[in-house]
């Protein structure tokens, strides 16, 4: 046995590999939280989001201005002035996060071959059947985004945000089968 003055060389051994042990832990521990916490980036949703609602719009601007029937017109209008207000819910949720979108940045969905389709089907009378069948998959593709954006979303402002787009999206859907 060791005299009291003296220490035990294998208890400072166990001691350091215990220190070693529960440091090593704790930033374990810390990047797991910091990970788990972080969260997806839902900013580049939002901006996706933004995005492809500046689509639907720049696609029923176009509906308005060339619909022969007044059923498309309509629906044309009413898409447009339903997204718009959406976009601004989006670009404001987006500005709280410090998330600005200037023009460009909201156009850079912009797809040209919808332009050339659009334009081969008034050029051939079928405008208005293929205006609504793009507006259809545009829309069902926006509802797939604020879909996939509310299963990652953890807040419950954006999630309330997401729904009620949902909801309005939904609303244009049903009102175009009709």
């Amino acid at each position: 046995m060791f005299p009291n003055n003296m220490t035990d060389p294998g208890k400072k051994k166990r001691i350091l590999i215990a220190a070693a042990g529960g440091g090593m832990l704790l930033i374990i521990i810390i990047i797991f939280l910091s990970i788990i916490l972080s969260g997806p980036n839902i900013e580049s949703n939002f901006t996706a989001i933004a995005q492809r609602q500046a689509e639907i719009a720049r696609i029923a601007d176009i509906g308005a201005d060339k619909a022969r029937e007044s059923r498309v017109n309509s629906i044309a209008t009413t898409t447009r002035a339903s997204i718009a207000s959406s976009q601004n819910s989006v670009i404001s949720r987006l500005a709280q996060s410090g998330v600005s979108l200037d023009s460009s940045s909201l156009a850079a969905r912009q797809s040209p071959s919808t332009d050339s389709e659009l334009n081969s089907a008034e050029q051939a009378n079928r405008f208005d059947e293929e205006f609504i069948k793009i507006l259809i998959a545009e829309l069902q593709e926006y509802q797939s985004l604020l879909e996939s954006t509310y299963d990652q979303s953890t807040s419950r402002s954006d999630r309330e945000l997401l729904d009620t787009l949902h909801s309005e999206a939904a609303v244009l859907l049903k009102a175009i089968e009709d």
